[in-house]
């Protein structure tokens, strides 16, 4: 046990530390995230219109998410995890490991 859990801890790539950053996240709601004032995970609505991506990810979801409000916030570096959030949950939809999405 205590070899996995250091494997997971220590998951590193160039873009940083996924893991904490995802432990950071879990640590604090939706709300409290969108309203810190230094906001060091970058957590943000997405307005696709200013990205590379103008219809978004939507075309990966079913019908009845067509409508839900994208979200993203930074694993560490410049990588970024977009998604949604639906009762408390965040669903993960796309990785940009480069940061490639805006221009």
């Amino acid at each position: 046990t205590l070899y996995r859990y250091k494997t997971l801890n220590s998951l590193s790539t160039k873009s940083g530390r996924p893991i904490h950053s995802l432990r950071y996240m879990c640590g604090a709601t939706h709300i409290e995230h969108r309203n810190a004032i230094d906001n060091p995970m970058h957590y943000h609505e997405v307005d696709w219109s200013k990205t590379k991506e103008p219809a978004g990810f939507y075309s990966c979801l079913r019908g009845d998410l067509k409508e839900v409000e994208a979200w993203q916030f930074s694993l560490g570096g410049d990588t970024r995890l977009f998604g949604f959030r639906l009762k408390d949950i965040f669903y993960a939809v796309w990785f940009d490991t480069q940061h490639r999405i805006y221009d």
